[in-house]
């Protein structure tokens, strides 16, 4: 357990927030699926916490709210299992896409409403780029990133 949580800080806040007994919850079992060292799942999740801290500090509690309203969402029948939770922590990969490849100084969720919405947006001086995070599990990769960028 203390590995987890040196190395997973993020990912360790999320399990200490919304760990349950319920079967369903995604954190349950979370820190002993990630025991072996050296395994692919830990690193699948290190990626994953090498992500979360590309989120602003001010963007973190509106991102755990969404997270946490995943984290029963288990869709057993269709085998899809948590995959809405693990949509949502792709949508960090977006924050660090902004930052990394665009040099976006300031990343923000965009709040959903009416119609479809990208995920992020980022800015560079005058520059604005939209950016909406695309799973893409037929190629069982984690994630697909397109951006647009706007005047």
């Amino acid at each position: 357990m203390d590995r987890f949580r040196k190395a997973l800080p993020k990912l360790s806040a999320l399990y200490n927030r919304f760990v349950t007994d319920n079967p369903q919850n995604f954190f349950r079992d979370f820190p002993a699926r990630l025991s072996r060292v050296g395994s692919a799942t830990f690193a699948f999740y290190a990626e994953i916490e090498r992500w979360l801290n590309y989120i602003p500090e001010a963007e973190w509690p509106y991102f755990t709210d969404k997270i946490g309203r995943r984290t029963l969402l288990y869709d057993l029948s269709r085998h899809r299992f948590w995959e809405q939770l693990h949509d949502t922590l792709n949508e960090a990969r977006g924050a660090l896409v902004l930052r990394k490849n665009f040099g976006c100084e300031e990343i923000r969720f965009i709040r959903p409403n009416r119609g479809a919405r990208p995920d992020l947006v980022g800015k560079r001086g005058s520059l604005i780029h939209y950016l909406e995070v695309k799973p893409s599990i037929i190629l069982r990769r984690s994630a697909t990133v397109g951006t647009k960028n706007l005047r």
